[in-house]
């Protein structure tokens, strides 16, 4: 395992998902929390390397549109997987949000876990007394910490225009 992708994962991040993963573990107020935890995650991101983060106040972004620009700014193979697997996320937090009965829940949690099980961009430590859901949740949350706190330049390869 490269080490040095895990190694900015930021402490306080780590404890903002402990704080906020629900007490009663339901999986649907799971991936509801967690879905936020992530969207804050990812406007942090974009926030950091823009020259300018309040140019985007009036925009009214959605989480989709901050996924596009935080994987625009980071532009890095490590984190491939990353954004795919927070694209699926969206996906099930939609289904549970805009359906009384969604159709096939279970299924496409399940296709998120195998997904960031399988995948070599996350970090995959681990918490004991997680379940399956909350672990790959977990391992999301602090890989996009670690792409929040790089230090690679995004865009750094691009020339500079003087008006």
């Amino acid at each position: 395992m490269n080490r040095e992708l895990y190694s900015p994962v930021d402490n306080a991040d780590i404890s903002r998902f402990k704080r906020y993963l629900p007490n009663d573990r339901h999986p649907a107020l799971v991936i509801l929390k967690c879905h936020l935890l992530i969207e804050e995650l990812l406007r942090s991101l974009v926030d950091r390397f823009m020259k300018e983060p309040s140019a985007l106040n009036d925009a009214r972004l959605g989480f989709n549109q901050y996924r596009c620009l935080a994987k625009g700014l980071i532009a890095h193979p490590k984190f491939d997987g990353l954004w795919e697997a927070i694209r699926k996320l969206n996906a099930v937090r939609n289904a549970l949000s805009h359906n009384l009965e969604p159709h096939e829940i279970d299924d496409r949690i399940a296709e998120l876990i195998k997904y960031v099980s399988a995948n070599n961009s996350f970090n995959h430590a681990s918490i004991n007394e997680l379940s399956e859901l909350e672990q790959a949740l977990f391992r999301m949350h602090i890989t996009l910490s670690a792409a929040k706190n790089s230090d690679d330049k995004p865009n750094q390869n691009r020339a500079s225009v003087t008006i």
